[in-house]
């Protein structure tokens, strides 16, 4: 499945911002066509149009023209591997029939990404096409277009792929929420695939939604195995926008658009255990001053059986601390910024309370996404609408 890949970039044709091109690929067959095309700010926006059946080439543009080939290993690949976990706990409380078919739909997507795919991040770039390539054809069976955004790390491309619901009256502000969709080095990474797996399935909720606001969902090409800002996909993708407030053009070239929250989705599949209810979970909602009222609207949705959400605000800890460093280069644009997280680094995955926290996760993005209301007064995400 890799050959198609590794053929369309070892054709790498010379690229000129703005430039247009059609790879011929080494050996007889088609791959599709690849468009890229210049942006503002420095970043290259890549759209992969491909036949039934190939293979998305990761990164396949970067802002600094052509598409580089063969990774070199990355310095932070030598990092011990997780242990493995043992298998989850039945469930403790009773999901209803839709709940209960998101969670076989979460459990497939993590099993996808840990068992058939593995380790993918900076060091086993073959290994995150993979991944990109699976998150794309689990959109576009949806009927959803994705955006794809590369940059580059080390002279290598790399991409975050983007899923835009545009907004309604006032579509230039913009909802930004993130998930990495690599793996720390030397890892399956099976929180982060759950946490994967959740976004897969937030898109897929709300591709019927109407909001007022722009609401934008970003898988992260790099961060679990990053050692430096530059390195990271959130790092690319926030210089990539304005800063608050301002008219310059963005990436895409959607002029006077701003970003009015940045939220991160990370841990969540391995959840802190409650004391005096063994039967629920924890989920910490981490935000500063300027987010605390959109983080409350979080915690809301999210508290409730099964699920004690809390609001804190971030502790202190230098820039670099993992918790934070997706969002900081938001924050310093200032944006405010939120984080949901599982807190758990260890233990095994629980389905139940996943998919507890994905179903319950559209309803906090339909109250900051500003969404409209159905006749009935109820808001309109349906997990169980998208086949």
């Amino acid at each position: 499945m890799l050959q198609g890949a590794r053929n369309l970039l070892a054709a790498r044709p010379s690229l000129k911002p703005g430039g247009r091109f059609r790879p011929k690929p080494r050996v007889p067959g088609d791959f599709g066509h690849l468009v890229a095309t210049s942006a503002s700010m420095g970043i290259s926006k890549c759209v992969w149009n491909r036949p039934s059946g190939s293979v998305f080439a990761f990164g396949l543009a970067t802002a600094l023209g052509g598409c580089a080939a063969g990774p070199s290993p990355h310095p932070a690949a030598a990092r011990a591997p997780e242990s493995s976990a043992p298998a989850p706990a039945a469930s403790v409380f009773e999901l209803t029939r839709d709940q209960l078919a998101l969670r076989d739909r979460l459990t497939a997507h993590q099993r996808h990404l840990v068992e058939r795919i593995g380790e993918r991040n900076l060091g086993k770039p073959w290994e995150l096409a993979d991944a990109a390539d699976y998150l794309v054809s689990e959109w576009e069976k949806s009927g959803l277009a994705v955006e794809y955004a590369g940059y580059s790390v080390d002279g290598r491309p790399f991409s975050n792929l983007g899923v835009r619901f545009e907004g309604t009256e006032l579509k230039s502000e913009v909802v930004d929420l993130m998930v990495a969709y690599d793996s720390v080095c030397g890892s399956k990474g099976e929180s982060a695939a759950a946490t994967t797996a959740v976004l897969v399935e937030l898109a897929r909720s709300l591709a019927a939604t109407r909001f007022r606001r722009t609401v934008q969902l970003w898988a992260l090409g790099t961060s679990e195995c990053a050692t430096t800002p530059a390195e990271r996909g959130s790092y690319a993708l926030a210089n990539a926008r304005p800063p608050e407030g301002s008219l310059l053009p963005t990436r895409e070239g959607r002029s006077g658009e701003k970003v009015v929250l940045a939220l991160h989705l990370r841990h969540l599949g391995r959840f802190a255990s409650v004391e005096d209810s063994p039967n629920a979970r924890r989920v910490d909602v981490r935000a500063p001053a300027l987010a605390q009222a959109d983080a409350e609207v979080f915690r809301e949705s999210l508290d409730g059986e099964g699920l004690v959400a809390r609001l804190s605000a971030p502790r202190e800890g230098p820039v670099g601390e993992p918790w934070f460093s997706d969002l900081e280069p938001f924050s310093a644009n200032g944006v405010p910024v939120i984080l949901v997280t599982g807190l758990e680094d260890e233990g095994a995955i629980e389905p139940d309370f996943l998919a507890l926290v994905a179903s319950r996760l559209v309803f906090g993005i339909g109250r900051v996404g500003l969404e409209d209301l159905t006749n009935d007064g109820m808001l309109t995400p349906d997990f169980a609408g998208v086949r």
